[in-house]
């Protein structure tokens, strides 16, 4: 179990170190930008369209096939429940 709790642990400061590198590195290319176009609100802008381009890559290529699994997968659960429930009620009602 430690060593569990120790991986999970490693994994969670490689994501913050991860995510903390990224926004620096954002704010270092819009601080750049910012010196080439005289104001810092174009970088921003640039940046923020790059970044949802990036996240609309990466939904459409990688995530959008995984959802549908999982959503289809939540379908057949509720399904089974659904069944369960049904059998649950017949037999209440059957002995009651």
């Amino acid at each position: 179990m430690r060593g569990e709790n120790s991986t999970l642990l490693l994994l969670l400061i490689v994501a913050i170190m991860g995510f903390l590198a990224t926004s620096l590195l954002v704010v270092a290319v819009v601080v750049w930008l910012s010196y080439y176009f005289g104001s810092v609100t174009i970088p921003c802008l640039f940046i923020a369209a790059l970044m949802l381009l990036i996240a609309f890559i990466i939904y459409h290529v990688g995530l959008k096939a995984r959802i549908r699994e999982w959503a289809e997968r939540v379908g057949v659960i509720y399904e089974v429940l659904n069944f369960v429930r049904e059998g649950y009620h017949v037999v209440t009602k059957f002995f009651m």
